[in-house]
């Protein structure tokens, strides 16, 4: 179930991701908001259906595209806009490990926005079956990708309008 937060601004944006894509029965949600243009990105990651016996890490990553045609290659590499070496660029959200199949984390991105040419929206949030080793392995793709191994889920981070109703007694 979906519950709306409440808009007491106009200038507060939402993002919300909804539907995974997955090898696992991963369900939930990605939460982004930012409160005026020039705010700090704020996340809320609750997933669920990671398998529960395993206390393996896994990278979370936005991804460049949107594009989940084929699944979640087609959403591109790491969304790094300013071509920074891994780690440290927007599109780095962490290593998580799940607590009986449950991921709850909340986080903040200065680096990253909702607004402007460098905005996540319209981006893949993407979860992959490893954790990143944040640039630190002996190969090229450890400072590409993290050597995060398959990713297992993703979703278009796209934005919602929440509208409030009420009833009122007459």
């Amino acid at each position: 179930m979906l519950t709306c937060p409440t808009l007491q601004k106009k200038e507060h944006v939402y993002s919300l991701v909804q539907k995974m894509i997955c090898l696992y029965k991963i369900v939930g949600q990605v939460l982004f908001k930012q409160i005026f243009p020039n705010g700090t990105l704020e996340v809320k990651i609750n997933l669920r259906g990671l398998p529960a016996d395993d206390q393996q890490a896994r990278a979370i990553h936005i991804h460049q595209y949107g594009d989940l045609s084929q699944g979640c290659v087609t959403a591109g590499a790491h969304y790094n806009p300013q071509a920074v070496d891994h780690p440290g660029h927007p599109g780095d959200l962490g290593n998580f490990v799940s607590e009986q199949g449950v991921i709850r984390k909340f986080m903040r991105l200065p680096e990253a926005k909702l607004f402007g040419g460098h905005s996540v929206l319209g981006r893949a949030v993407v979860v992959y079956e490893k954790e990143d080793d944040l640039g630190l392995g002996s190969d090229e793709e450890s400072k590409l990708s993290g050597n995060t191994g398959e990713r297992i889920a993703c979703c278009v981070i796209e934005t919602f309008v929440c509208q409030s109703t009420s009833l009122v007694n007459t």
